[in-house]
């Protein structure tokens, strides 16, 4: 036809992945069992979790972080303790990056990217509190939100578990 073309814009790819990322972190119904008195959520196959990595999985109350590390299973909320901001981006920006990450430190130990508190990945304890804050407990740059440096909770672990090639996880 004339007038048209068969190009596509790096604008158009850009949505197209941006619908594919949508369409593979839809909302479905999880397998669940109940054992234990726990409601357990089936997640991710064993296999898609190597050493090291850590997957964001949407449930209908929270985001919780699956992650694996020396063998083990470890499953978080997704909330800092502190502020409730996530750990961790769901998905892309729109500018196609993940965006600045909280990192896992060599001591077994979670540090959130916003303020710096550290939180033990075995027991949730806190091991650091808001390191990144100035010492009158404000955030530069975010001065008139005042002293943001109270509110010390651990990270609240999720029990997790490997079974029949899959990672669950129980929510209650």
């Amino acid at each position: 036809m004339r007038g048209t073309s068969d190009r596509i814009t790096l604008y158009e790819i850009k949505k197209l992945k941006v619908e594919a990322e949508r369409r593979l972190n839809e909302k479905g119904a999880r397998e669940t069992m109940q054992l234990g008195g726990k409601t357990w959520h089936r997640t991710v196959a064993t296999s898609e979790l190597k050493d090291g990595d850590h997957k964001v999985i949407e449930f209908q109350a929270l985001y919780a972080v699956i992650l694996r590390r020396g063998g083990r299973v470890y499953a978080f909320n997704n909330a800092c303790p502190h502020l409730k901001l996530p750990f961790f981006e769901t998905g892309l920006r729109a500018n196609g990056h993940a965006g600045r990450a909280s990192i896992f430190g060599e001591d077994g130990t979670l540090v959130c990217r916003w303020h710096h508190s550290g939180f033990d990945l075995d027991t949730g304890e806190i091991v650091r509190w808001c390191e990144a804050l100035n010492e009158d407990g404000t955030s530069a740059g975010m001065e008139i939100l005042g002293d943001i440096s109270k509110n010390r909770a651990p990270l609240h672990l999720f029990p997790c578990r490997e079974e029949d090639g899959y990672i669950w996880i129980g929510l209650d």
